[in-house]
Parts: structure tokens; C-alpha cells; sequence
């Protein structure tokens, strides 16, 4: 699905409006009009149709949860891994991917900045939006183009961040961050995959809306490297443990510093996590953010070009495949070579080279996927905000936004009517995220216990597909009912991957094996 003007009226339904704190005060003229949605409620229409299969309610399953799963450890991410990444580009109107891509660059202008308040079309969820039938489609194929025979067995659930930034609103029962909500799950053997639901996937904002700066400070304050420059949004696919389940979740990455933005220095100990964490990409260790920064103490310098970076050979164009939405790769993707150079974002700018796909153009129903790019490291990754000068940012919800993905750098940008006068850097690092870790035990224990709750319900409805509501301040799992639509069923050739690497383990195994060890 193109993303111009005369199709976004034809996406499914109307949406809330996912903005990058842009508040709820036009702090720029005083004449816009503003609307803001976030808040509202799920309309007849939006909510599910089937029969009610379980009311979940926090307390009572946090009393059932036995001390072995709850009580043992404390709940904490464990063997974090970046496993994928890919940009969303178009081309002829048609909907591809760059895997493993890039995030845009932070290039900040000299301030003070003036900038035009957000105007035009912006994604509320890109992948919906350009891949509305199968929503996570994208990211597992970005996964097994990077590690075709990854084994998602093991795997307990996989999830958009958008997800549980939700649900955690909801153990939290804090009213001013809790909306009503909706998704989609679906089962595969044991792995139950969580499609996000937005009742619009893209908005509009025209003449007469004032939505704040939030976009307007992404576009003047980043830029995408040479190659990339049709790219529409970067995201990355995260593994890690978090009480007791195996997790797979995908988000969005608004930017990245290069090595020369990188705050330098450190003590020893930081500087070897770092270095660890980038050598050791592509093993099965665990890799961590830096220490956490503070007035006279900053994160470690980056020694790049150790990590796992795919790119194009300088001499020849990126690697091209495209996948049928029902079917296979028409050809396959040959590894790029691996480089060492000083700075990751300067030599992909001089080398890396995305040219038109020299092939037939691809039927609609087909995304295109394109070999390009570089893993960039978690700890470069940024998140982008904006502020009116006489507002303070409320890291209340920011910060498990930052958690769930490891994401240890915040930018903020102030501004007075749309002139930015600094832009604020909060650089938690590891010991600031393990610090909010500490300090929401009890929260993230309810979290848990809800995800097991709803993965175990998932696991025994019938066709191995329901949809979970939270409506009036009640979270409920529905029954999809027979003959209603399958929003964000994955295509066949996808969903057999997870036979065919058990059946591999297995006779790797001599015959005993299963698929993983599961809730």
C-alpha cells in the first residue's frame, strides 16, 4: 500500500495519534486548532465480536503465580541480543525493505533552530500501514534474511513494544497514560505472536491542527546517509529473557549517533562492555549499553567496525530479493563482506550504494527486500522528543518506552513557538535502566504474570487465534469468531519455519528433541 494522499483514506479506520510528546497546548501561535485522540475510547465497531474467554485481573494473577516463577529473581531483562533490523523505503509506489538498513543520523543544525509545526502524513504504525494483511511479516523476514535458519521454537512470544508499553500502562493503573487498546495473537506451535492494532495506522494533520514539532524536529535534526535517503523509518527486532519468557520484540529506532556525537571517556569497566558487547554481535552472548551517564562521568567511546556490519560491496550495487506475500524468496541473499573501519556511519556514506532493482517490477502483493545497510549497536540508538520551554519532560512513560528496547539515549529539544533553543540529553545507560528496574519490581512482576496469562489462554483457544481488549479499565481475551477476518495472519511459507527448524533440531538431535521449553 503506497503511502501518498489519495490512500490514506482507504487504510482500515480511524486511529489515535501517536505523538513524540508533543503535549496537549498549542505552544506556538495560539490560533491552531488542536486535536489530540490518544484518549479516545474504542468504538462499537472496534471491539471484538467473539465470546469472552478470560477476564484478566492483575491482583489475582499475581496471587496465583507460584513462588518458583515470581518470588526466585528479580524481573529483569537477560540476554539482550539485536537480531534484525531493517528501513521501510518505497519505489514506484510499492512498499520494500533495506535489511538490515539504518537509522537516520543525528545532524542537529546550529541553534537557535526555527521550524514549521508537523504538517502532512505520518505514520502511527509504518508496518501496518504499508503491510496492513500481515503486520509482523516484515521483521521475520528481515530475521531470516540476516539468519535464515534462526529457530523460533524457543521463542514465547513475539511482540511490537507499542504492546507492552500498553500493558504495562495497564498494571501500573496509572489513569493519565492508560487508553483503550486492542491486539491481535495468533499461535504458532508454542510461539504466540502479538499483532498491534491501531484504528488508524497513519494520520493526517492539515491546515488548521496544530500536533506540536515532534516530526518537524526528526526531519531537521537527523538525516538519513547516502543511500538511504528514500528510507521512511528504521526498526529493529530484539531478543531477550524477562520473567521466565523467551521475548522477541520489535521497535522503532528514530536515529543514531556516530562515533564522533558519542559522549568519550569512562571507566574501565564501561569501556570493556562496550567493546564486548560490539565484537560479539553476531555470537549468542548478551550485549549491554554502556554505564550510565552523569555530570563529570560519560558513556564509553565505541571502537567500531568489530560488530556484525553487512553493507554492499563498494564496487557493486546492494543485493536485491523479493519475497511473495504467500511464498518464498525468488532468489537468495548472499552475505556482504564483513569491513573494519573507523567510523561505521562515514564509511557506509562513501561505499554503501542502493541502486534500482534492475528486475521486472514485482507483482502488489509481493515486498520487495533489499540487501543494505549495517547493525548499527543498541547503544547509538536514540529516542527523539520535543517540549515547550515551560514544560519538563515526564519520564513516567518514557522511560519503560526506553526499557522495553534498551534504549539508553534521550534527546530532547525545547522550544519557545517553534524556535528550538537546546536540545536536553538524557543518557541513562545501563545503570539508569537497571535503576528504573529496581525501582518497578513490583509493576514489572504484574507485567509478567499477565504475559504468561495471556500466552497461556492464546495457547489453548481454539484455531490458536484470539484478540485481547482492554475496554473500561478491563482487560479481556475474546474468541475470534468463525468466518472473521484474520487480521495479521503470517502467510503459510512463514509460519512453516517453525516445523522445519524443530524438524532440523530434532535430527540434529538424533531424533529427541522439542521445540523449546516453553510456559
Amino acid at each position: 500500500m503506497s503511502a501518498s494522499n489519495q490512500n490514506i483514506s482507504n487504510d482500515r479506520g480511524h486511529s489515535s495519534y501517536r505523538g513524540r510528546g508533543r503535549g496537549n497546548r498549542n505552544n506556538y501561535g495560539g490560533t491552531w486548532k488542536l486535536t489530540v485522540d490518544d484518549s479516545m475510547p474504542l468504538t462499537t465497531e472496534d471491539l471484538p465480536k467473539g465470546g469472552i474467554l478470560a477476564e484478566l485481573e492483575v491482583a489475582k494473577l499475581v496471587e496465583a503465580a507460584t513462588e518458583e516463577q515470581f518470588e526466585a529473581e528479580k524481573y529483569r531483562k537477560e540476554d539482550y541480543e539485536l537480531v534484525a533490523s531493517y528501513n521501510w523505503c518505497e519505489k514506484a509506489g510499492k512498499p520494500g525493505i533495506i535489511v538490515p538498513g539504518l537509522a537516520a543520523r543525528w545532524t542537529p543544525p546550529s541553534l537557535p533552530a526555527w521550524l514549521n509545526p508537523d504538517s502532512g502524513i505520518f505514520y502511527i504504525d509504518q508496518n501496518a500501514y504499508r503491510w496492513p494483511t500481515s503486520p509482523l511479516e516484515p521483521a521475520l523476514r528481515a530475521l531470516f534474511t540476516l539468519h535464515p535458519t534462526f529457530d523460533l521454537n524457543p521463542i514465547d512470544i513475539v511482540t511490537d513494544r507499542n504492546n507492552l508499553r500498553k500493558l504495562f500502562r495497564f498494571v501500573c493503573g496509572n489513569q493519565k497514560f492508560m487508553h483503550e487498546f486492542k491486539f491481535y495473537v495468533e499461535v504458532i506451535n508454542r510461539t504466540v505472536l502479538v499483532t498491534r492494532w491501531e484504528k488508524r495506522a497513519a494520520n493526517v494533520v492539515a491546515g488548521g491542527e496544530f500536533r506540536g514539532f515532534g516530526h518537524t524536529f526528526e526531519k531537521e535534526f537527523t538525516k538519513y546517509t547516502k543511500g538511504l535517503e528514500g528510507s521512511t523509518g528504521h526498526h529493529r527486532v530484539a531478543k531477550y529473557k524477562f520473567g521466565g519468557l523467551n521475548m522477541m520484540v520489535r521497535f522503532t529506532a528514530e536515529a543514531f549517533l556516530g562515533s564522533k556525537d558519542m559522549p568519550s571517556g569512562g571507566d574501565t569497566e564501561a569501556t570493556g562492555i562496550a567493546q564486548k558487547s560490539v565484537k560479539k554481535q553476531t555470537s549468542d552472548s548478551s550485549p549491554r549499553t554502556g554505564q550510565k551517564s552523569s555530570p563529570g562521568r560519560t558513556r564509553p567511546h565505541f571502537t567500531p567496525g568489530t560488530g556484525d556490519v553487512k553493507q554492499a560491496p563498494p564496487s557493486a550495487p546492494a543485493h536485491t530479493s523479493t519475497t511473495n506475500a504467500r511464498g518464498s524468496f525468488a532468489k537468495p541473499l548472499p552475505k556482504a563482506p564483513l569491513t573494519d573501519h573507523t567510523d561505521l556511519a562515514d564509511i557506509f556514506a562513501k561505499s554503501l550504494k542502493i541502486e534500482a532493482n534492475n528486475e521486472p517490477e514485482n507483482p502488489p502483493h509481493r515486498l520487495e527486500i533489499v540487501l543494505g545497510g549495517m547493525m548499527m549497536p543498541q547503544e547509538r540508538v536514540l529516542e527523539m522528543k520535543t517540549r515547550a520551554m515551560n514544560r519538563t519532560i515526564d519520564l513516567t512513560d518514557q522511560t519503560p518506552q526506553l526499557w522495553f528496547s534498551n534504549t539508553s539515549n534521550l534527546y530532547v529539544g525545547y522550544h519557545q513557538r517553534g524556535s528550538f533553543m537546546n536540545v536536553d540529553t538524557e543518557i541513562m545507560g545501563v545503570k539508569g535502566l537497571q535503576l528504573w528496574e529496581d525501582e518497578n519490581q513490583g509493576n514489572l512482576r504484574k507485567l509478567a504474570a499477565l504475559l504468561r496469562s495471556i500466552i497461556q489462554i492464546a495457547r489453548s483457544a481454539e484455531g490458536g487465534r484470539a484478540q485481547v481488549a482492554c475496554v473500561g479499565g478491563k482487560l479481556r481475551v475474546h474468541a475470534i469468531q468463525d468466518g472473521e477476518e484474520a487480521f495479521g495472519t503470517l502467510p503459510m511459507e512463514l509460519r512453516q519455519r517453525w516445523d522445519v527448524q524443530r524438524a532440523a533440531k530434532q535430527s540434529a538431535q538424533g531424533g529427541v528433541g522439542a521445540a523449546g521449553k516453553g510456559i
